[in-house]
């Protein structure tokens, strides 16, 4: 797998993550930090999915012709480019429902959050990148016929 391949399944992880934890809700008693953990994964994907997933859907698009070291950097960079479409979002949600006054806090909070969240994906995909090390299995010659 190539880097530049690993990366485009990484952008699952946000997704999957809040679907793997959400069977931890439902045991009860629930440890306490797994019990936080579960719930701030659930409220991430509730909070953040739909601009995750148009974020998703332009990052995919821009690396179709992205060489693999663009596509690394852009990683490395994608949070802030998330944030700023959790933001935007928020923002119109806000616009359109026309609460607008007195939510600075609310959107300073959504990209803190996004932030937040967004280096913490990375910082999975990035061990994951080194610990896989996509890119560089070597073939194994065919066999002499």
């Amino acid at each position: 797998m190539s880097v530049k391949s690993y990366y485009r399944w990484a952008l699952v992880l946000p997704l999957l993550l809040p679907a793997l934890a959400s069977p931890l809700a439902l045991l009860n008693p629930l440890p306490p930090l797994l019990a936080l953990v579960a719930m701030y994964l659930f409220w991430s994907v509730l909070i953040g999915g739909v601009p995750y997933l148009l974020f998703t859907i332009g990052f995919l698009l821009w690396t179709r012709g992205a060489s693999e070291e663009r596509v690394r950097r852009a990683i490395l960079v994608s949070p802030l480019l998330y944030t700023a479409v959790l933001m935007a979002c928020f923002t119109a949600l806000l616009l359109v429902e026309g609460s607008w006054s007195g939510s600075g806090d609310s959107l300073v909070l959504f990209g803190a959050f996004g932030l937040l969240f967004g280096y913490g994906y990375v910082g999975v995909a990035e061990a994951g990148r080194v610990l896989l090390r996509p890119g560089t299995a070597r073939r194994e010659p065919a066999p002499a016929a």
